[in-house]
């Protein structure tokens, strides 16, 4: 008799046993943003925001409007364009933008440390999203020719931090 552990297949085997990895989350307003792309040929900036109805004063004061509120809303790069262009019209520092992309996640999404708002990190995070938007614009100049790029593109999920 052996009176160490089990090394046979059975005493083994919860070793090799993974979790299951979570069911992928259901976007709420995945509709709403297929909508957009094909009711607008191209779809233009500021169309996402537009359908959500947010404003350059919604991302100063931080209001989420209610489709995106549930927690498994998509954050989707046609969204976050239209809402970096709301931010420059307004002239808000890049500070202001990074606050409300970072409350639009869900919170166990959210980056626990929040360095991500620091000022050198928010302009950081414009300045990709320029060449983002940049990417859109040209998807935009091809859209007769190329239409669904596009449409891929700015339904995209975006994942800012």
């Amino acid at each position: 008799t052996s009176s160490g552990p089990d090394t046979g297949a059975e005493g083994q085997e919860h070793l090799f046993l993974k979790p299951l990895p979570p069911p992928p989350r259901v976007k709420t307003n995945l509709p709403l943003m297929v909508q957009v792309v094909r009711k607008c040929n191209p779809p233009k900036e500021g169309d996402f925001a537009k359908a959500l109805k947010i404003t350059s004063s919604c991302l100063l004061s931080c209001t989420i409007p209610k489709q995106l509120q549930k927690g498994n809303a998509l954050l989707c790069q046609g969204l976050v364009i239209d809402l970096l262009m709301l931010c420059k019209a307004a002239r808000y520092p890049s500070t202001v933008l990074s606050s409300y992309l970072y409350e639009l996640l869900p919170v166990q999404e959210r980056p626990m440390n929040t360095d991500c708002l620091t000022l050198p990190n928010s302009d950081k995070l414009v300045s990709a999203l320029e060449k983002m938007r940049l990417s859109a614009i040209r998807f935009r100049a091809k859209y007769a020719t190329l239409p669904k790029y596009l449409d891929s593109y700015l339904l995209k999920e975006y994942k800012p931090f």
